[in-house]
């Protein structure tokens, strides 16, 4: 039966579960599936295919990102990395680094004068927002977090995706 009438224990159950995912790495930008959709996590029918391997970095310089452009311009400036919205602040002119955005990060915006997010397509939240404001942006960037830190600076352009290193 799909139905529960322990609510308080369906609660603690999902909570449980949430943490433990919170524990995992997160899943890759990118996966195939064929067929009926497969447990967690996903798994590649053939995990040495290079074919397979959607998130690869394709850019030779260390110095440059390369994301999915999704709002036009170029900007700037010092970015300030966000894991989570709730009492964060934002200095005008920043640049806000994010994993990934939902609705509860659009007080943010107003302030960023760029956006990089490292999930996310040209439909995701973070995406129609900034196009919505006229804010350059940056989604499904590889290795966002991994490689940038408050206080960098960069340059950015939302046209094409490309983020240089300053």
């Amino acid at each position: 039966s799909t139905t529960c009438t322990d609510l308080r224990g369906l609660a603690a159950l999902r909570r449980a579960e949430f943490a433990g995912f919170e524990q995992m790495d997160p899943p890759a930008d990118r996966f195939l599936t064929r067929g009926a959709v497969p447990l967690w996590p996903p798994q590649p029918e053939n995990p040495t295919d290079p074919s397979e391997d959607l998130t690869q970095d394709q850019s030779a310089d260390p110095n440059c990102l390369q994301g999915l452009g999704c709002c036009p311009g170029r900007v700037k400036g010092q970015v300030r990395v966000i894991r989570d919205p709730r009492g964060a602040s934002l200095q005008q002119g920043e640049i806000l680094v994010a994993e990934r955005t939902d609705p509860g990060w659009i007080l943010l915006f107003p302030a960023a004068a760029g956006i990089l997010v490292q999930r996310g397509s040209l439909l995701s939240h973070s995406a129609i927002v900034a196009r919505e404001m006229g804010i350059p942006a940056i989604v499904s960037v590889p290795q966002l977090l991994d490689r940038l830190q408050t206080g960098q600076w960069v340059e950015m352009d939302g046209s094409t995706g490309q983020i240089h290193l300053i």
